[in-house]
């Protein structure tokens, strides 16, 4: 397993020790004034159960290599702040070196989470990935799990799952389905009022061999430019023990992203 790939698992146990912090800041840490009635605070905005994000990215490079990748996704969240979690997400990647297909990379999820205490959940999800180029036409995954946030605060949250996941996919021309005893976590921390960050990373283990595993993961930062645009970094690295023939164990992609908040 390389470096890059060992970074991205173990980010979230760093800045977990301090994310735990509680926030002290409140409303009339707004005011003008050093003390303020209540009344004169000024009134949180109301926001809704849904959060949605748009991202698109084009880089281009021409002279004596002549390159391009273009990138889009679309993501939504559903928190009611009780019992009630759904995200929902698609994703596409291409790109060409000296007019070759070398990214051709799809992805779409949605999940479930329901509450049942605090930081208990339990859970049903479904991934979907297409890679062209290393030869995966298709992986389906059903993700049935029970999670826990280690923490969950104003600033963010740290939660880890597991569960029993089925999967059905074809690589290199070879249909296969099997079970797959499955690992995850996802990790967000606000750095700032107008910075992110994010982490993901999921771990697929075949029951039938164990020399048939699957290691997902990405990272990056979320920075507001102007009202609700924001300017994305991200890196994805995908690991798969057995790929496709003639294809390379380890992928990985840095994505720059235009995004908007709606």
């Amino acid at each position: 397993m390389n470096k890059l790939l060992s970074t991205l698992l173990l980010t979230p146990i760093a800045f977990s020790v301090f994310a735990e912090a509680p926030n002290s800041q409140t409303n009339c840490d707004l005011c003008p004034q050093k003390e303020c009635p209540p009344s004169d605070c000024p009134a949180e905005e109301e926001k809704g159960p849904w959060t949605n994000n748009l991202n698109f990215g084009f880089n281009k490079t021409d002279g004596n290599s002549d390159t391009s990748l273009l990138t889009g996704s679309i993501s939504s969240t559903y928190d009611n702040g009780d019992d009630k979690i759904v995200r929902l997400g698609a994703e596409h990647n291409f790109g060409e070196n000296d007019n070759e297909t070398n990214i051709d990379y799809s992805k779409g999820h949605a999940e479930y989470k329901n509450l049942h205490s605090e930081k208990f959940y339990t859970g049903i999800g479904s991934n979907y990935i297409r890679d062209e180029i290393a030869d995966v036409k298709y992986r389906v995954t059903i993700n049935p799990s029970v999670g826990y946030f280690i923490f969950k605060n104003d600033k963010g949250f740290l939660d880890v799952e597991a569960g029993p996941s089925y999967v059905f996919e074809e690589v290199s021309n070879q249909a296969d389905d099997y079970l797959a005893p499955r690992l995850a976590e996802r990790f967000e921390y606000q750095i700032s009022e107008t910075s992110k960050f994010f982490q993901s990373s999921e771990i697929l283990l075949s029951a039938e061999d164990s020399e048939n595993y699957i290691i997902q993961a990405e990272a990056g930062i979320e920075s507001t430019i102007i009202g609700d645009f924001k300017l994305g970094l991200k890196i994805r690295d995908s690991y798969d023990n057995q790929p496709g023939i003639e294809k390379e164990r380890n992928d990985i992609a840095f994505l720059t992203t235009v995004g908007l908040d709606f």
